[in-house]
């Protein structure tokens, strides 16, 4: 009988320590399965946060360095022109395209104050590219000074209005549970792209590659006046001046607009950085 009473004990005894072992072992499991998605969570966390960290760096790097503005020439579009013949809508183009220069110089010289500013052709991209900066930016007349030159040593970005480029990158969203063939349940990952910007024509910031910046920062501004590109048959109608009038002030709008976001982001990311 006491024998019998032993072995019952000791069946006992085994079959708890192997639950208890068996309780641990799946708890190890559950703490290294919720460990592993609290590490995912915090890899996706970390990347919206060195997004930040970088805009906050470029805004920092902007307000102490330089801005080149780009101008459009539209020189392959008139030399086309002019090889058929077409002399008359050549120099029309011409004269669009000088006043849209024009008035985009006067806009940033009057109402552009967060940063130095230098404005070049399209043509010479390449020397900027290139860190070459010798004979190549522009007067209030729009002509080449030799006289105008910039420290090469700090930071340089790149401004022109023209069409947005699509946001091509991809966001973490959230998780799901959906089923699996085998009627297990598996976690899903959701990601969610910006909308896309196609076809938005703004004043737009890049480095000093050209390539458009991104969110956080503010990269843009919408344009939202008609530009020439639209209505290419208007300076038939409408007076130089008063052209130029109004070219101007879509400008200057634009670009005030653009010099208070700045202004508004980089004291924000100042704030934060002191707290």
């Amino acid at each position: 009988m006491f024998y019998k009473m032993k072995t019952i004990l000791l069946l006992t005894i085994l079959i708890f320590v192997s639950l208890l072992s068996y309780s641990q072992e799946n708890k190890n499991t559950v703490n290294k399965k919720i460990n592993h998605e609290n590490t995912v969570k915090k890899q996706k966390e970390s990347y919206r946060k060195i997004k930040k960290r970088k805009s906050k760096e470029q805004i920092q790097q902007l307000k102490n360095g330089i801005l080149l503005i780009r101008l459009k020439t539209s020189e392959n579009k008139i030399n086309a022109l002019i090889e058929m013949g077409k002399i008359e809508k050549a120099n029309k183009i011409k004269t669009k395209q000088y006043i849209e220069n024009k008035a985009i110089l006067a806009a940033f010289k009057n109402r552009f104050k967060f940063c130095k500013t230098a404005f070049f052709y399209s043509n010479k991209s390449k020397y900027i590219q290139e860190n070459k900066f010798s004979n190549i930016f522009l007067n209030d007349s729009l002509l080449i000074d030799s006289t105008i030159v910039i420290d090469s040593n700090k930071p340089i970005f790149i401004a022109e209005f023209g069409t947005l480029e699509p946001d091509t990158m991809i966001y973490f969203s959230h998780y799901s549970y959906e089923p699996n063939s085998d009627f297990s349940v598996k976690k899903t990952e959701h990601y969610y792209s910006s909308s896309s910007n196609i076809d938005i024509y703004a004043l737009i910031i890049k480095d000093q590659n050209f390539i458009q910046l991104n969110k956080p920062f503010p990269y843009y501004t919408r344009a939202i006046f008609k530009t020439i590109k639209e209505s290419p048959g208007q300076m038939i109608f409408i007076p130089l001046a008063l052209y130029y009038a109004f070219c101007e002030k879509s400008y200057s709008r634009t670009i005030e607009k653009m010099d208070v976001k700045l202004l508004k982001y980089y004291n924000k990311a100042i704030k934060r950085q002191a707290i």
